[in-house]
C-alpha cells in the first residue's frame, strides 16, 4: 500500500524508483500464484491485488496518476527529459508489464486503471473514478487523442514512443476476455476510432523523422530509426483495433455502428453535430508500405576487433522481436578484446584513441542494425495488420455489390506491386499478401468475370484480376519451400480460372490470355502443380488438384496445351495408378478423411 501512494507523490525519482518496484514486484511467481479455486471466486488469486483492494482507497491512489496523462505545454517544450514525461513513461512501462505478464485475471495495473476486482472477474463499482469517467483508463485514452506525435510536421521519437506505450495498454486490455468489454465501450463512447484516423500524419520519403529524411544517410545513424520503428508499431495497433471493433460491431448486430465504422475507414465521417467529417481512409494510411526500409548498412573497416564472434550476442526472433544484438555485451566483448590486446603488448598507449574510434563505430554500426531489423520487422507486423484489417471489412462487414467491386479493386491495386516485389525477394510478408488477394477474389461474388452481372469497374478490374494471375502463376514457380503461399496461389488461380470459364464471348480474349500466361510459365508449372497434386500435404493437395481441374476445363476450350504437358510428364500415369486405389482407401478412411479423399478423387478424375 505504501508503494502505491510514493508512486502517486509526483516527485520524479520518488515515483519512477516505486514504480520500478512495484513492477517488479507485480511480475513475481509467488505473490501471482494461483489459490485454491474454491476461494478465487471470491478473493484475488493475487496476493497483491487483494492486499490493494482491501487496505488502500484505490481513487485516492489513482487520481494523481490521472494528473500525470494530462501533459502540460511546457513538458513538449522540455522533451523528454522533463519529470512528467518520464513519470509518465515509467507509469505506462508498469502497466504495460502487468497487463503482459497476466491477461487472464485481475492485476495491480487493472485497479490503477479504475476496475474493481471480484476474484477472478473485473467489474466497475458505481462510485468510483471509473463510473464517472475520470479514471486513468480514460485519462490514456484521453492522451491518445490529443497528444501530438510530430511538431511542426517533424515526428519526434520520444512523442511516437510514449503515445505507442499508452495504445499498448488499450490494446492489451481491447485482447482479453477479462477487459474487453469494458475497454471497447468506453473508447468507442469517445469516437476513439475516428479521432485516431482524423490525427494520423500521412508519411512519405520527404517526412522528416527528428529533421533527417528516410533517404539520408544520417536517418540510420540516428535517433530518427527509432521514431521509424515506433511509428510502424504504433499503425499496427491501429489496425488491430480498427479489425476488433468491425467484428464486435458484427456481434452486436448493430448495423448502425458497423455503418459508422466503415464509414470511417473509407474517409468520410460524420461529428457528433451532424458534420461530415474527411479524414484518412484506410487506403491512405497504406502509405508505409510504399517507404523504403531496405538500407544495407556498410560495416566499419576492422583491425583491432577483427574476428571477434558478435553472432554469440545476438538474440533470436520472437514472435515480438527480430534478431537483434546485445549491446550491452557487445561493449563487454570490446573490452575484453582490449584487455587482452594491452596483455599482450598490441596495444600501445599512442594506439588508445585508435582503438576508442574503431569501438565507437563498431557500437553505432551495430545499433544502426538492431534499428533497421526492427524497422523491417515492425513494418511486415503494420502490413499484416492491415491486410487482417481489409480481410475483416470484407467477411464480417455489409459492403454492397458496387462499393465492394470499386474497394476490390483498390485493394489490389494497392497490393500487386508489394506482392510481386514479394514473391521475387522472399519476404515474409508475400504470404499475407496473398491470403488478403486470394480473400478479395473469392469475395467478388456477382463481380467476378463470368458473372454476366454488369460491373461499375468493369474492365480496369478484369485487367487487374488477370495481372495478379499472371503474379501467382510466376509465385508457384518460385516458392518451391514454401507449402503456405504455393497453396494460396492455387486457390487465387482457381477463383479466378473458374470465372472466366464460361461460354461468353467476352471472355474469350481472357481465355486466350489466361492460356499464354500458363504457357509463358512452361514445363517448370506444370511440374510444381502436378507435384503437389500428387504428393503435397493434404490441403495444398486438394488445392492443387482442383486448380489443375479448372486448368483442365480451360484447356478444353484452348489449345489443349496443359493435356500436352501432363501427358509428357510421367503424373499421368502416377495419377491413374493413384484413382484405381482411391476406391479403398475411401472404404478404410476414417469418416473424418472421407470429405478430403472425395475431394481427391473428384479433382483427379476430372484432370
Amino acid at each position: 500500500p505504501a508503494l502505491c501512494l510514493y508512486c502517486s507523490t509526483g516527485h520524479q525519482q520518488l515515483t519512477v524508483t516505486s514504480m520500478a518496484l512495484l513492477e517488479k514486484l507485480s511480475s513475481s511467481r509467488k505473490l501471482n500464484k494461483i489459490t485454491s479455486p474454491e476461494l478465487s471466486k471470491w478473493r484475488s488469486p493475487n496476493k497483491i491485488v487483494e492486499v490493494l483492494s482491501a487496505e488502500v482507497d484505490l481513487n485516492s491512489v489513482s487520481r494523481p496518476l490521472v494528473s500525470q496523462m494530462q501533459p502540460e505545454s511546457r513538458e513538449i517544450e522540455a522533451g523528454p527529459q522533463s519529470p512528467g514525461y518520464i513519470i509518465r513513461e515509467s507509469l505506462l512501462a508498469l502497466l504495460n508489464s502487468c497487463l503482459s505478464t497476466i491477461n487472464d485475471r485481475p492485476t495491480i495495473a487493472h485497479l490503477l486503471l479504475g476496475f474493481n476486482s471480484i476474484g477472478n472477474i473485473l467489474d466497475i463499482a458505481p462510485d468510483s473514478l471509473f463510473a464517472d469517467k475520470m479514471s486513468l483508463l480514460h485519462a490514456v485514452i484521453g492522451f491518445l487523442q490529443n497528444y501530438p506525435d510530430a511538431l511542426d510536421g517533424n515526428i519526434l521519437p520520444w512523442l511516437v514512443h510514449v503515445k505507442r506505450m499508452a495504445f499498448g495498454v488499450l490494446k492489451h486490455l481491447w485482447s482479453s476476455k477479462l477487459s474487453s468489454y469494458f475497454t471497447l465501450a468506453e473508447m468507442r463512447g469517445s469516437r476513439f476510432l475516428l479521432s485516431m484516423f482524423a490525427c494520423q500524419p500521412i508519411i512519405g520519403p520527404n517526412t522528416p523523422w527528428d529533421g533527417f529524411l528516410i533517404g539520408t544517410p544520417e536517418f540510420w545513424l540516428s535517433e530518427s530509426t527509432a521514431g521509424l520503428a515506433e511509428f510502424l508499431l504504433y499503425r499496427s495497433y491501429l489496425f488491430e483495433y480498427a479489425a476488433t471493433e468491425i467484428r464486435s460491431a458484427t456481434k452486436l448486430g448493430s448495423p448502425t455502428l458497423q455503418a459508422e465504422i466503415i464509414s470511417t475507414l473509407f474517409g468520410n465521417s460524420v461529428s457528433e453535430t451532424g458534420e461530415t467529417i474527411v479524414n484518412p481512409s484506410v487506403f491512405d494510411l497504406f502509405d508505409f508500405a510504399d517507404l523504403d526500409t531496405q538500407h544495407q548498412l556498410q560495416p566499419p573497416a576492422l583491425s583491432f576487433l577483427d574476428g571477434i564472434e558478435f553472432d554469440a550476442c545476438a538474440r533470436p526472433e520472437t514472435d515480438s522481436s527480430p534478431i537483434v544484438y546485445n549491446l550491452d555485451e557487445i561493449v563487454e566483448l570490446v573490452q575484453v578484446r582490449k584487455e587482452e590486446l594491452s596483455l599482450s603488448g598490441h596495444l600501445r598507449p599512442q594506439d588508445e584513441e585508435l582503438f576508442q574510434a574503431e569501438s565507437e563505430s563498431l557500437i553505432l554500426f551495430i545499433r544502426s542494425t538492431n534499428q533497421a531489423s526492427q524497422i523491417a520487422f515492425n513494418r511486415y507486423l503494420a502490413l499484416r495488420s492491415w491486410t487482417q484489417l481489409i480481410t475483416t471489412m470484407l467477411t464480417c462487414s455489409e459492403i454492397d455489390g458496387g462499393r465492394r467491386a470499386t474497394f476490390i479493386l483498390h485493394s489490389l491495386q494497392l497490393i500487386l506491386p508489394k506482392l510481386e516485389i514479394a514473391i521475387e525477394e522472399d519476404l515474409p510478408e508475400g504470404l499475407e499478401l496473398a491470403r488478403l488477394a486470394e480473400t478479395l477474389v473469392s469475395r467478388l461474388e456477382s463481380t467476378k468475370p463470368g458473372s454476366g452481372n454488369p460491373r461499375r469497374s468493369g474492365d480496369v478490374l478484369d485487367e487487374k484480376l488477370h495481372q495478379l494471375f499472371q503474379v501467382c502463376v510466376r509465385g508457384v514457380t518460385l516458392a518451391n519451400g514454401n507449402v503456405s503461399i504455393r497453396e494460396t496461389f492455387y486457390n487465387t488461380c482457381a477463383h479466378y480460372v473458374a470465372g472466366i470459364i464460361s461460354t461468353e464471348p467476352v471472355h474469350q480474349s481472357m481465355k486466350f490470355q489466361s492460356q499464354q500466361v500458363i504457357k509463358a510459365a512452361g514445363h517448370a508449372l506444370i511440374e510444381a502443380v502436378c507435384d503437389d497434386a500428387y504428393a503435397g500435404q493434404e490441403t495444398c493437395r486438394v488445392s492443387a488438384l482442383l486448380l489443375l481441374n479448372l486448368l483442365a476445363a480451360l484447356d478444353r476450350q484452348a489449345d489443349g496445351l496443359l493435356a500436352d504437358s501432363i501427358s509428357q510428364s510421367n503424373y499421368l500415369s502416377l495419377f491413374l495408378d493413384t484413382i484405381r486405389s482411391l476406391p479403398i482407401e475411401l472404404r478404410n478412411a476414417q469418416a473424418s478423411g472421407k470429405q478430403y479423399r472425395k475431394q481427391e478423387y473428384t479433382g483427379k478424375t476430372h484432370v
